[in-house]
């Protein structure tokens, strides 16, 4: 759990009793295109563009979200909100809610969000 969940006070929250919810990010275990950079006036460095992932790469991307777009919602009770360009689902989640999704290998790690 650890390793998913790095903020300690969410990890004390997962293995609690509590009824409470709390407002998450749910981030998937996917490759992101990397960006190309340049240096720009006064030496700083500008995005230059974007390097598409390997055709390899791009299926699993698919294959993830795919499957995490089925779980997730079987899961979370309330309102699971897509967030394509992220790769992440937001949701507000219970204690054993949290403790679930954290062993499916299709998420990478779970953040608290601010409301």
């Amino acid at each position: 759990m650890e390793k998913k969940i790095t903020l300690q006070e969410l990890r004390d929250f997962a293995l609690s009793d509590s009824d409470e919810t709390r407002p998450v990010v749910i981030e998937l275990d996917v490759d992101f295109p990397q960006v190309e950079v340049k240096r720009g006036f006064l030496g700083r460095l500008r995005p230059k563009r974007v390097l598409k992932l390997s055709p390899s790469a791009q299926e699993r991307v698919k294959e993830i979200e795919t499957a995490a777009r089925e779980k997730i919602p079987k899961v979370v009770t309330r309102k699971v909100k897509w967030l394509g360009a992220a790769h992440a689902f937001m949701a507000r989640v219970t204690p054993e809610e949290l403790r679930v999704l954290v062993t499916m290998k299709e998420i990478r790690g779970v953040r608290l969000r601010k409301e």
